[in-house]
């Protein structure tokens, strides 16, 4: 591999984790859909890109070479545990 591209290296986890969650929040979106839950669709969005939003403006300084994946997986985060929440509450013995 390249030199250059060893900075890269740090952050591939990130992105792997952030993908992830992206997914999850993809399925979750399904689930909520498949029940007509699209007030916890509009919820776990809405939430989620407040969060993204703000972390971004919070870690421009800290973090500027980790500032945009950062958020990005922070903001999935905060929507998937937002739609297993309102999944939890649909069906409570889940």
């Amino acid at each position: 591999m390249d030199p250059q591209y060893q900075s890269a290296l740090s952050i591939v986890p990130i992105y792997i984790l952030a993908t992830v969650a992206g997914i999850l929040s993809t399925f979750l979106n399904s689930i909520l859909t498949a029940y007509l839950k699209t007030t916890s669709i509009f919820y776990c969005t809405l939430f989620a890109c407040l969060t993204n939003v703000a972390t971004v403006h919070l870690l421009i300084g800290p973090w500027a070479f980790r500032r945009p994946v950062s958020p990005l997986l922070l903001g999935y985060l905060v929507g998937d545990g937002i739609g297993i929440y309102a999944i939890k509450n649909k069906f409570p013995s889940v």
